[in-house]
């Protein structure tokens, strides 16, 4: 998650002991199949996701690419099916905290954000790729192929 932040110009994320153990009790009560909702909250973000397990190393990149090519840089508003993962990258966040739980061939995973992101300004808050990222993965890929 940090080094997609760090592409966007956000500062990284620290663990938060709080937010941890909110997140592992929200994907504990997904894995026993019990609704329970942080969205009334309003200091605290989640996205909460069930998948494969064997695809579990692969889950924040597929959240962020998701976001990546969905997301309209020029919108005044967002309400869109992906934006919610803008919370990955959202700058004014600097805590999170992770929940997994296994169940059968699923796994369960809660993110919590707090201070909670998608919220306003996203202008100032998600920021495009840096210009010396673009540049520098550019020349990564091209000494690759090479």
């Amino acid at each position: 998650m940090n080094e997609y932040r760090r592409l966007h110009d956000a500062s990284p994320l620290t663990e938060h002991p709080l937010l941890e153990t909110l997140a592992r009790e929200l994907a504990k009560k997904s894995c026993l199949n019990r609704l329970y909702s942080f969205k009334k909250n309003p200091r605290i973000g989640y996205v909460l996701k069930v998948i494969r397990v064997e695809l579990a190393d692969f889950l924040i990149t597929k959240m962020y690419d998701k976001f990546l090519t969905n997301y309209n840089w020029e919108a005044k508003y967002h309400v869109g099916k992906y934006d919610k993962y803008a919370q990955l990258i959202w700058k004014s966040t600097k805590k999170v905290g992770v929940g997994v739980c296994v169940k059968h061939k699923d796994i369960h995973v809660a993110l919590l954000f707090s201070p909670l992101g998608c919220t306003r300004d996203f202008k100032t808050n998600v920021r495009p790729i840096g210009p010396r990222h673009i540049h520098m993965f550019a020349v990564f890929g091209r000494n690759r192929a090479e």
